[in-house]
């Protein structure tokens, strides 16, 4: 008989979460991403560890967790395709500049990375959109975090969360050069249709969600409200972007600064003024260039990085088709939001398992059985369970 492995049994991981836990999904579930961040209290390190497998494995969604040990705290970001979108050309953008710089690739090893989960005193943060460095070779005893960047909607509780996210990592890799945040504006903020409204009625009519070609049959000008059944499903209004540069004499980042010299800001959409944005990017992958030099000097005195010390930074950013891509998310994530919100009402257990299951006793002996196993092979380290940690990045193919 073959055993099953527990960390991919998902009922296993879904009835090893207490009814916090399974409120705490149930609430993920059924919120999308015009809900902004999420913030869940009372959830211990093994309950988030579990949560995570969950929705891993569920699939449907993938929002962005940032987990605090000591307060027992979850935040939880869903982003959209508005959120994501921006991101994609400058992600794209900074692998070129990259690829064209003349480093050794047997010494260093840079990464582009999405969504990547960092470890900061306490707190377990994932990042948008970040440039670690690490040398080519194991063992990974330090991590350089260059750059760092979010995109988040425009309200006030997402902006604070996300800005006090950034200070702390700020704080933890203060050799931090650059950091980015894209805030996304709508005219109207989103909400789901009211029973009896024209789009339930009318929408709701097909058992299945509909295709988008279907959804969506003539094209909507920028700016203008994606009005659907006289609903609205997305109204952009706004794209706008602000970077800021570590300068010399600075010891790290301060996200307060905003002269000239430190911070720019640029309007993407409705149209594009990005001069100044595109100068403080020149500026900040100067800088990071310069990491990357001192970084392989620190760990080989024989390597000539002359070339890599004159190398041209280049960042062929077009921002225009950055623009494009934000325009188009806008169809996208009308399209998503409909979905979301037809399945939840046709079928609303899709979503996740039986929220209202109760294990019977003897399946409940057994997962106390297991919570107990679980527990005593865990060993703890800074009042929290040691977890295999992850890899920051992959090396490059050579």
């Amino acid at each position: 008989m073959v055993a099953t492995n527990p960390l991919r049994d998902d009922k296993l991981h879904y009835h090893h979460l207490t009814s916090n836990g399974r409120k705490v999904l149930k609430e993920i579930t059924a919120r999308t991403s015009e809900t902004g961040v999420m913030e869940f209290h009372g959830v211990d390190a093994r309950e988030y560890e579990v949560l995570q497998h969950v929705l891993e494995e569920m699939g449907r969604i993938k929002p962005r967790l940032t987990y605090d040990y000591s307060k027992h705290l979850l935040f939880v970001d869903i982003p959209s395709p508005l959120h994501e979108a921006p991101f994609i050309n400058i992600r794209d953008s900074l692998a070129c500049t990259i690829e064209h710089l003349p480093y050794d690739h047997d010494v260093i090893c840079p990464a582009i990375n999405m969504n990547l989960p960092l470890e900061i005193e306490d707190i377990l943060a994932t990042l948008h959109i970040s440039i670690t460095l690490t040398k080519a070779e194991r063992p990974i005893t330090e991590l350089l975090v260059p750059l760092i960047g979010e995109c988040i909607c425009s309200e006030t509780k997402t902006k604070s969360h996300i800005m006090d996210k950034m200070k702390k990592t700020i704080d933890a890799h203060p050799e931090i050069n650059m950091v980015i945040l894209g805030i996304v504006h709508e005219a109207q903020a989103y909400e789901c249709p009211k029973i009896g409204s024209v789009a339930s009625k009318t929408l709701l009519k097909s058992p299945t969600p509909i295709p988008r070609s279907k959804f969506i049959t003539k094209s909507f000008p920028p700016c203008e409200s994606i009005n659907i059944a006289d609903h609205n499903w997305c109204h952009l209004s706004l794209v706008e972007f602000f970077v800021w540069v570590k300068q010399d004499g600075d010891t790290q980042i301060d996200l307060d600064q905003d002269d000239n010299d430190h911070m720019a800001r640029g309007v993407l959409y409705p149209e594009v003024r990005m001069d100044a944005v595109t100068k403080m990017f020149q500026q900040g992958l100067e800088r990071i260039r310069d990491t990357f030099v001192d970084f392989t000097k620190h760990i080989s005195t024989i390597v000539d990085v002359t070339s890599l010390e004159e190398a041209e930074v280049v960042f062929p950013i077009s921002w225009k088709d950055a623009f494009i891509a934000a325009d188009v998310s806008v169809d996208a994530t009308a399209y998503a939001r409909y979905k979301h919100w037809h399945e939840n009402q046709i079928n609303p257990t899709k979503r996740t398992w039986d929220l209202s299951y109760s294990p019977s006793d003897s399946e409940s002996e057994s997962s106390v059985s297991d919570d107990a196993k679980l527990q005593e092979g865990t060993s703890l380290s800074c009042g929290r369970p040691r977890r295999k940690r992850r890899p920051a990045s992959q090396p490059p193919p050579r």
